[in-house]
């Protein structure tokens, strides 16, 4: 029989940074049936572990993206590829047992006619290879399929998404290319018999007949987790337990007979590794809180706002968009492309899986910007303000405020992004215009479209009061405070205009959560302050009607806005 070429990728994620025995046995298992081993860490500390084969390489990345995006970096490092016969893909879930288990599997799967083929195959949703434990052959990893997939790999933050995108989404890809998957766990029917018993599970004491009513939702019982609810059998036929039902069991299942099945000897080493992991399990982060916990507080710098280098701004003028709605970003990138002079772009997203995406769609566009993660908080207002805050706009003679607005509560959401857009961003001769109107008039502190200010009292809001209180802390007398702004909140601005604001010093605490509010919130106060706080210092506002003058708001008491007015 002639030698199979394998290589294998491993990710590796441990809360204390540790390499346990476990996973260190699991290394020797895949050793016993590769060539070489990728291993790619998300937090391994340099003392854990020692590699002491020449075959292993190790990679530390950054704790994002979980395992499929470890694999992805693991398989884009093997520049070789195409000279190996099959790759494993792999994670550390699973509790090894069994001595040269591997071995015994692939010796069994060596005749498989496939692509590819896993430990287990799950139906949950649609068929799909379970993603902790998978050989590619080289019939697939050859083909234009497999390298786009990966190529295709990006951080997502949520692990439902990633089930949905790539662990399924992958095997059915795979298949929809004509690929042909097995699997070297294969239930039978008296399996599937047994997994509906266990559905039953305690019930039966009480409902004598639950056994039967889980046979009658035989589709429920075929797409159950087989690692779970067939664990022991999977562990006799495969050498191996998913970490994930000996730590916490989440079925509830009965495993009295674990000492049988994984030998005595393994008990003791099973209960003290499982403890570990349960005392080592990161808390979980509540998405919107502030302070420490919140989800930004917690990224690697590179994806924070404090990462972008001041020596790296050198432009005149500055655009600020905040992308909430990634999927315009290669909208907002046609207006950016009117903007022919050497402009420095921020770009705010909501989260890391948004941050990959917007800078795929501006390198591919060619468009250099300065990306960062900010909680999703204040709308496109809380991020506006810790960038105002950070004192990077202050080096540059106007900035462009604009965001992914889609006002999907009104048919003219659309319509009304595009009229804000054009007023600002619509053409090269309109931005050198509305430049150069702030070159020429020091007095001039804000520009916006003409057909989003308002003065209507209408407009007020339940927003009234707390302005008020806002404009008090800039120093405004209460006399002199008075509606006018430019709805959407995008214009232009000099930021010396918008030094009474940041000398607020508002912070994402001050914010509300963001629960869908369409009015009275801090954002929107802001949004009426701006104005009113460059007033204040001695400057004007104008429409992109009228550059060279202070607008006068008598002439806007009738106008609306198109989004509201249509409703």
């Amino acid at each position: 029989m002639t030698r199979v070429k394998r290589i294998a990728v491993m990710a590796h994620f441990d809360p204390a940074g540790d390499m346990p025995v476990r996973t260190q046995r699991l290394i020797r298992q895949l050793l016993d049936v590769v060539d070489r081993l990728v291993i790619v860490s998300t937090g391994l500390r340099p003392d854990a572990f020692e590699p002491n084969d020449s075959r292993i390489t190790v990679i530390l990345r950054q704790n994002v993206g979980y395992d499929f995006y470890s694999l992805k970096v693991g398989i884009e490092s093997i520049l070789d590829l195409w000279a190996y016969d099959e790759l494993i893909v792999a994670n550390d879930s699973i509790y090894m047992f069994r001595d040269h288990g591997f071995k015994d599997v692939f010796e069994r799967m060596a005749g498989a006619n496939c692509d590819m083929w896993a430990m287990t195959v799950s139906r949950q949703i649609a068929p799909h290879a379970q993603s902790y434990f998978i050989v590619f052959r080289k019939s697939l990893i050859l083909t234009r399929a497999f390298a786009r997939f990966w190529r295709d790999v990006r951080v997502l933050d949520s692990k439902w998404e990633i089930i949905l995108n790539y662990e399924v989404g992958m095997t059915q890809q795979f298949i929809a290319q004509g690929a042909r998957v097995e699997s070297a766990f294969k239930p039978t029917f008296l399996d599937y018999v047994n997994i509906a018993w266990r559905l039953a599970g305690r019930r039966r004491q009480i409902q004598p007949f639950q056994f039967l009513v889980e046979l009658l939702h035989w589709r429920r019982v075929k797409a159950s987790n087989l690692t779970h609810y067939l664990w022991d059998k999977v562990a006799l036929q495969l050498g191996f337990l998913k970490c994930e039902v000996l730590r916490d069991n989440p079925n509830k299942l009965r495993m009295h007979g674990l000492a049988s099945v994984v030998g005595v000897e393994h008990v003791a080493e099973i209960e003290t590794e499982m403890e570990r992991m349960r005392v080592g399990r990161p808390a979980p982060v509540a998405l919107g809180s502030g302070g420490a916990a919140n989800p930004v507080s917690i990224l690697l710098p590179e994806f924070q706002l404090r990462s972008i280098i001041p020596a790296d701004l050198r432009a005149e003028c500055a655009i600020v968009v905040h992308l909430y709605h990634v999927d315009l970003a290669d909208e907002i990138g046609d207006y950016l492309d009117n903007v022919i002079a050497p402009v420095d772009v921020f770009v705010s997203v909501k989260n890391v899986q948004d941050y990959y995406e917007a800078k795929r769609v501006f390198d591919e566009r060619g468009r250099k910007v300065f990306l960062y993660v900010h909680e999703n908080i204040g709308r496109d207002v809380g991020p506006f303000i810790s960038l105002l805050n950070s004192g990077l706009l202050s080096r540059y003679l106007c900035v462009c405020k604009i965001h992914s607005k889609k006002s999907v509560y009104s048919d003219k959401g659309h319509s009304w992004r595009d009229s804000l857009f054009n007023s600002l961003l619509g053409n090269s001769y309109r931005v050198f215009k509305i430049v150069e109107a702030f070159r020429q008039n020091p007095a001039c502190g804000i520009i916006g479209p003409d057909d989003a200010f308002v003065t209507h009292p209408r407009f007020w809001g339940g927003n009234e009061a707390r302005l008020r209180i806002l404009a008090a802390r800039v120093g405004v007398p209460d006399e002199e405070v008075s509606l006018g702004f430019f709805a959407g909140t995008m214009f232009w601005f000099r930021p010396a205009a918008l030094d009474g604001i940041r000398a607020l010093n508002v912070q994402l605490s001050d914010f509300e959560p963001e629960a869908g509010q369409r009015d009275a919130t801090l954002a929107h106060v802001l949004e009426r302050a701006f104005s009113l706080a460059a007033r204040h210092l001695g400057f004007y506002s104008a429409s992109t009607a009228a550059l060279d003058r202070p607008l006068d708001p008598a002439q806007f008491s009738n106008r609306g806005v198109m989004v509201l007015d249509a409703q």
